[in-house]
């Protein structure tokens, strides 16, 4: 497990992180400038901070006690990580081995280079200059050269940013096959949810210096704790309203929306009266079929609302639909699959929608 519980500051920035992460993959997500890639240079020992303690295992890297003018600081040489930056850091007047075997000079490398350019899928590229390489192939150049060393974790920095999709869908395979093949824990920086999604096993949220939530993906993904957070997860509908009921038999409470009755999931410690906020996301408020709201359950038809679309937009995938509503000025956004714009929505200017409980999220 590594434990990072360290103050940096950056200018008039303060970066302050307090985390545990277990052994995985694990995503730490999070806007241009949050402090994202700072954390991974305080691991890696390219920052250090002015008070806390870095440890992976039993190892500590850094330690400084507040007021305290000593401090230990592991060099980063001996840290045993593997650590590839945002632009790769290769050296252009060496050829592919070279720069391979950079990290290893003086020591044993923990496989032959030529075993590590067949497994990063360089082969016959090892006296090639980095400029006769595509960004992909730079890529997996600077892994190799990271995994030389035999790290016991590994570091990446914004690994997806300058790669098409074709290339970021190998490279993601590479590094599932990295992680899984020298059970290698991993930690990369993203401000892409769908790389955060896709690779990792754990996410990080991290904005304006500081952790805003950590977890299994699908926790942090369902149920952010946070206005703050679910809007870096791409949560665009936010109800604001009071608590006026509770149903403890069926776990449900009940608040005021601008007016209008709606069935929320049952909360410890929320009290009538209090105001609340819940998230939900655009995919799961659902278009009520014709004749459907005939046959739904009494307790949801408390969350059944007639809508008027504003605005259209078809993607890919399917369609994103404003709607608004006659009883809040409050907008929301709501995404149809092709199939069901074409079956239930289209030619229409008013639609019905349902707010289902379980997919309403109380933001703390």
């Amino acid at each position: 497990m590594l434990k990072v519980k360290a103050e940096k500051k950056l200018g008039s920035m303060v970066f302050s992180f307090d985390l545990e992460l277990p052994f995985g993959i694990t995503a730490v997500l999070g806007p241009s400038g949050s402090g994202k890639s700072t954390l991974l240079k305080l691991v890696a020992g390219i920052l250090e901070p002015e008070e806390g303690e870095i440890k992976l295992k039993e190892q500590v890297f850094f330690r400084k006690a507040p007021q305290e003018k000593k401090h230990y600081s592991l060099p980063p040489y001996k840290r045993r990580i593997g650590y590839v930056s945002q632009n790769y850091g290769l050296f252009p007047h060496l050829n592919v081995e070279q720069n391979i075997t950079f990290g290893v000079q003086g020591n044993k490398p923990t496989v032959p280079v030529t075993k590590m350019l067949d497994w990063m899928r360089l082969s016959g590229l090892g006296k090639r200059r980095i400029h006769q390489l595509s960004g992909g192939q730079q890529q997996r150049v600077a892994l190799a050269r990271a995994l030389m060393t035999g790290p016991s974790l590994l570091l990446l920095d914004e690994p997806f940013s300058a790669l098409d999709n074709l290339v970021k869908n190998k490279l993601r395979q590479d590094l599932m096959g990295i992680h899984r093949e020298l059970e290698l824990p991993i930690i990369f920086v993203t401000h892409n949810l769908d790389d955060a999604m896709v690779l990792g096993d754990y996410i990080v949220i991290i904005d304006e210096g500081r952790v805003l939530q950590i977890g299994r993906k699908q926790d942090v993904f369902s149920r952010p704790n946070s206005i703050q957070t679910a809007k870096l997860l791409g949560v665009r509908n936010f109800i604001h309203g009071m608590v006026t009921g509770h149903d403890a038999v069926k776990e449900r409470m009940f608040i005021d929306w601008d007016g209008k009755k709606l069935a929320v999931p049952w909360a410890e410690g929320v009290q009538l009266g209090q105001k609340v906020t819940y998230g939900i996301r655009g995919e799961n408020i659902n278009v009520v079929k014709t004749n459907q709201n005939q046959q739904l359950e009494p307790e949801l038809t408390t969350n059944l609302f007639s809508a008027q679309i504003v605005d259209t937009v078809q993607g890919l995938m399917g369609y994103r639909l404003v709607l608004s509503f006659a009883h809040t000025s409050r907008k929301m956004e709501i995404i149809v699959s092709n199939a069901g714009y074409e079956r239930h929505v289209k030619g229409k200017k008013e639609i019905q929608v349902i707010f289902e409980p379980q997919f309403l999220c109380l933001l703390r």
